[in-house]
């Protein structure tokens, strides 16, 4: 981030327009009584230093805090899963050095995804895979309603079923019972119709893991929430 400045000089308030003193600051936005150009006080949320600043300034910061907020959101789902805040906040800095001007939060944050999920991938520990992906493309679903954008959430979706499916291979490998899987919908009163007309339908692990019948692309909820059960064969 460019240095903002910070109009403080002997303790005394200075309007970033025309340096007169405030002597009633902005508790947040409040118009200059000598200029009459509205004053805004805002917090950088990475350093909790505390500025008064024009409006353009202004947006740079509100644009930090923005990044901010999503950054948060992402560790309190994660952090269940390791990522601890020291991590978190290591890797945020340097990526931050290396992105510059060109850092993308959600590029940092997929990065730190693709790390948190390596070692689980390692430990073949589908079950843990499961539920990350399955987190991450909730994480992106609701932030595309939140702010009307496009994240390709589906394919964290996909991927959290895929896991579901190799953790039922892993088990009919180390028992040497062949099992089906069924699909679990939410029920007539709350699933879609593509969804509902899947319900209770069975497959072998191998013709799921081939067909990935779910999750269901053009779910009329937005976010399919079927589920695979196991079943002996």
């Amino acid at each position: 981030m460019a240095t903002l400045n910070i109009f403080k000089k002997k303790n005394l308030i200075i309007c970033p327009y025309c340096n007169e003193n405030l002597v009633e600051p902005p508790k947040t936005k409040k118009k200059c009584p000598n200029c009459k150009n509205p004053v805004y006080f805002k917090v950088d949320p990475y350093t909790k230093k505390q500025y008064y600043l024009n409006e353009q300034e202004a947006r740079k910061i509100e644009k930090l805090q923005d990044r901010y907020r999503i950054e948060e959101r992402f560790y309190n789902r994660f952090k269940d899963f390791g990522l601890t805040e020291q991590y978190f906040k290591k890797r945020q800095i340097d990526y931050e050095k290396k992105a510059g001007r060109n850092y993308l939060v959600f590029a940092f944050l997929n990065s730190l995804f693709n790390e948190l999920t390596l070692d689980y991938a390692k430990r073949k520990d589908y079950q843990s895979l499961k539920c990350m992906y399955h987190a991450m493309g909730y994480f992106l679903y609701e932030f595309n309603i939140d702010r009307g954008h496009n994240h390709n959430f589906f394919f964290y979706l996909y991927e959290s079923q895929k896991m579901d499916l190799y953790y039922h291979k892993s088990i009919e490998k180390q028992t040497g019972i062949k099992n089906k899987v069924g699909i679990m919908t939410s029920g007539k009163a709350y699933a879609c119709s593509k969804c509902y007309e899947l319900e209770e339908k069975t497959f072998t692990i191998d013709e799921a893991l081939e067909k990935m019948p779910i999750p269901v692309k053009d779910c009329g909820n937005g976010f399919c929430k079927c589920s695979y059960f196991g079943t002996v064969d």
